[in-house]
């Protein structure tokens, strides 16, 4: 059953971001999906989708799959910026992604499970999720 949900969410996420075509020019470069996180209840998926090398942006989506929710949770549209490390609180109510950019500096953004509610923590903040989803 949740390899067929699988099935079915990663081809959503291919419809929604649109595909290459046989008549698409060579140059064309499909956005990415570099990661996908199932949150611990099952019921969300995270992803990463790299659109940096047709010099667009990084973005993190959640999509809810028992109600068909889709929403982007944040983009990224700095040169050189990019997301990495999905991790879930135990309970699915958040998540936290990770950031970088050129020069250097990361930071944490936590979520909650729908998208909403979008924090940053300070440079140098952790990037763990405690075991009491805090």
């Amino acid at each position: 059953m949740r390899i067929a949900l699988a099935a079915i969410a990663v081809g959503a996420l291919v419809a929604s971001l649109g595909g290459v075509t046989a008549d698409a020019a060579p140059s064309a470069d499909p956005p990415r999906i570099t990661e996908l996180s199932w949150s611990p209840n099952g019921k969300w998926l995270a992803f990463l989708v790299d659109e940096r090398a047709s010099g667009s942006s990084t973005s993190l989506s959640v999509v809810r799959l028992d109600r068909g929710v889709q929403r982007r949770v944040v983009t990224l549209t700095s040169p050189g910026a990019a997301l990495y490390g999905i991790a879930w609180s135990p309970d699915s109510r958040r998540l936290a992604v990770r950031s970088y950019d050129v020069a250097g500096h990361t930071r944490t953004l936590i979520s909650a499970a729908n998208g909403l509610d979008l924090r940053q923590l300070d440079a140098g903040g952790r990037s763990d999720v405690t075991p009491s989803s805090r």
